[in-house]
């Protein structure tokens, strides 16, 4: 690791913010490296976006007033989309 990444981590390791997720013990002397931070319960990242998605496609699909089997496919809700 470089020495700007590791003072980039250091630095983070000093926030403390409820919407940031508090790091409590770094290693990077080793070929084995480490962060040790707080668990946040909740759900993940991967089910937020695939919700926010979801409700794009809804939302295109009102606009464009299309049915909804038209926008369930990212290709063609983005095909859709360049074409307004």
């Amino acid at each position: 690791m470089n020495r700007v990444s590791f003072a980039n981590a250091k630095s983070a390791a000093c926030l403390n913010h409820p919407n940031i997720a508090q790091i409590y013990k770094a290693n990077f002397d080793t070929d084995d490296w480490y962060i040790a931070m707080e668990f946040i319960n909740g759900r993940a990242l991967d089910e937020e976006l695939r919700e926010l998605v979801f409700l794009l496609q809804l939302k295109l699909c009102t606009l464009l007033n299309k049915p909804p089997e038209v926008c369930n496919s990212p290709k063609i809700a983005l095909k859709l989309f360049v074409e307004i």
